[in-house]
């Protein structure tokens, strides 16, 4: 008997701990949902599309990277490239992390592709210059960036939901304009973000 008593006890435990993780990403993802649109507020973004992004971007998650490809990708016209965006750069000239090629990725809650927004970072002050762009992951620093990209992009489409989400991922006639439309029609949504006026409604 001794066996199968000691079976249920491990599994309650088990069964625990792994409820216990769970919510502890639920009050996580929450806390930051707040702060998201806690910020865009403070920046005088839309927040609905502030917490649209954070969402479709990351799930609200802090500490999530993506793009692992960009650094090796092929310098073409019209699209960025390690290369040019970072040794070419000047601001990264003294940059102590310009050579580390496989960090220059995304990060954080927004995403935010490190190439570009370490240097708006460091010309906003709100880092050195010779950060890495891993401290792009500080959630201060991400969300400020992050609702402020959000809020341009609102202006300069005029409040078409899709057409923000394209030029976020700097994509009209690129091979994945539909998956980023279908995306983009899911996240509105799913955040109750009109598209029947945008120029890509169906």
């Amino acid at each position: 008997m001794k066996p199968k008593h000691y079976a249920i006890l491990g599994g309650g435990f088990v069964g625990g701990l792994v409820v216990g993780i769970l919510a502890g990403r639920a009050r996580e993802k929450n806390r930051v949902r707040e702060l998201v649109a806690a910020y865009a507020d403070r920046f005088g973004a839309p927040v609905t599309w502030s917490l649209a992004f954070a969402d479709r971007e990351s799930h609200f998650n802090p500490e999530a990277r993506g793009d692992f490809d960009w650094p090796h990708r092929e310098c073409r016209a019209g699209a960025g490239c390690y290369a040019h965006d970072v040794l070419e750069n000047p601001i990264y000239a003294e940059n102590p992390y310009r050579d580390e090629r496989d960090i220059w990725i995304s990060y954080g809650v927004f995403q935010l592709l490190s190439p570009y927004q370490l240097a708006h970072a460091i010309e906003a002050r709100l880092l050195p210059p010779d950060a890495s762009p891993e401290e792009l992951l500080d959630l201060d620093v991400n969300l400020t960036l992050g609702v402020q990209n959000v809020l341009a992009l609102y202006r300069e489409t005029d409040g078409d939901f899709i057409e923000a989400r394209l030029r976020a991922a700097g994509c009209h006639d690129c091979g994945r304009y539909e998956i980023i439309v279908e995306h983009a029609i899911e996240t509105a949504a799913r955040w109750s973000i009109d598209t029947s006026g945008s120029v890509h409604a169906a």
